[in-house]
């Protein structure tokens, strides 16, 4: 059955925001949605993050499933499955502003230490979608570019989008738009 799978960034998971919006539409057609919140206070571990995952989420993952990460949730995956292989792929990964390097952000440089093995990426999905902005505060458009050819991933780059976590875009309506046309 189609699910929904939601890896929040840096930010953990907001009360509002396109996370809220997600859920919402979710429940209009009846997809169920898990989100598990990870930490995000003090120094950000992968470990803790991947004992989170493996324990939380893994075990609900299967080739209806729909992961929509944000951020550092693109990054904590890129890096879990640069080291772990599923033995499903999954349907759809949608990365949202992905982070692809730490840039400089001491507090998540512990998810980007080792180089990401791409072709491990790719097999964890059957398909990839990034959306993004060219505004984003935190990560360069051209890495946006360069994460969609590793991955063969469709890209939508919004001219006047942000890191999508606050203002306007705080409710992505892109987003939902993709959702409501694909599922």
């Amino acid at each position: 059955m189609l699910n929904f799978v939601l890896l929040h960034g840096k930010g953990g998971l907001k009360k509002d925001g396109w996370f809220t919006e997600v859920k919402r539409f979710a429940m209009s057609k009846n997809i169920p949605v898990l989100s598990y919140s990870f930490p995000v206070v003090g120094n950000i571990s992968y470990l803790d993050w991947k004992k989170m995952f493996e324990l939380k989420i893994l075990p609900y993952l299967s080739k209806d499933t729909i992961m929509i990460g944000h951020s550092l949730g693109c990054g904590f995956w890129q890096k879990y499955m640069t080291e772990n292989n599923i033995h499903t792929p999954i349907r759809e990964a949608l990365f949202i502003s992905p982070a692809v390097k730490s840039r400089g952000i001491p507090l998540i440089e512990d998810f980007f230490k080792t180089p990401f093995i791409y072709e491990n990426i790719k097999k964890s999905a059957n398909e990839f979608t990034i959306i993004a902005g060219k505004k984003d505060q935190y990560i360069d458009s051209s890495l946006f570019e360069f994460l969609a050819k590793k991955i063969g991933a469709k890209l939508f780059l919004y001219e006047d989008m942000d890191h999508m976590s606050q203002g306007k875009y705080s409710n992505h309506p892109e987003l939902i738009s993709y959702l409501k046309k694909n599922y």
